[in-house]
């Protein structure tokens, strides 16, 4: 298992990189968000690479950010996405808009991705909401100050089940917290969050 390329950049393709590592050169598969910041041929890069094993070959691909990395081998777990589509995916939409779209079951976002259809839409959807919703709390909660509340946790299930993702609510709940005290009421703090954010 190829964990990572730190080497010299040899080359940028369209879809693909060369890095020389110890006289020789790796070919690696990335999206296009990872050219685009990229520095020029010449300049030391690492990336965190995924070894595709294919009948005839072997394929690396490559990402700067280790999230990522396990949101396209997330997406490999789900039936009828293979390497091509999972890349594809990250080229069209940052890695955060994906993971939003399948937790908020947003069809549409996810067909705006080439050779992603319906039905692997709802696909990814069905598999993934649940696994991804519950990755993206447990981010939350573990950047929560030890001062969290029952309440807090509450708040944040209920505006999750709204449509929200934690990203984007967690620092509003946090300012709730805050604002209105430890022994604020989950419902208060679901108002509040929904004020700051016009819906109220």
């Amino acid at each position: 298992m190829i964990a990572y390329l730190r080497g010299n950049l040899q080359d940028k393709a369209a879809d693909n990189i060369v890095v020389e590592v110890g006289g020789i050169g790796y070919q690696v598969i990335v999206p296009a968000g990872v050219l685009a910041k990229l520095p020029p041929p010449g300049q030391s890069v690492m990336v965190h690479t995924y070894l595709h094993v294919r009948e005839d070959g072997l394929q690396l691909f490559g990402f700067l950010d280790l999230g990522e990395l396990e949101l396209f081998k997330t997406l490999l777990s789900v039936s009828g996405m293979g390497p091509k589509n999972a890349i594809a995916a990250l080229s069209t939409m940052p890695a955060e808009q994906i993971r939003q779209a399948i937790i908020t079951e947003n069809v549409n976002a996810l067909t705006n991705i080439p050779g992603i259809g319906k039905k692997t839409a709802q696909r990814l959807i069905l598999e993934l909401k649940d696994k991804l919703g519950k990755q993206l709390k447990e981010e939350v909660l573990v950047s929560t100050a030890q001062g969290e509340t029952s309440a807090l946790n509450d708040a944040l299930e209920a505006l999750i089940q709204l449509g929200y993702s934690p990203q984007e609510i967690q620092g509003l709940l946090r300012k709730g917290l805050k604002e209105l005290g430890q022994n604020v009421q989950a419902n208060d703090l679901v108002r509040f969050v929904l004020k700051q954010l016009g819906r109220s």
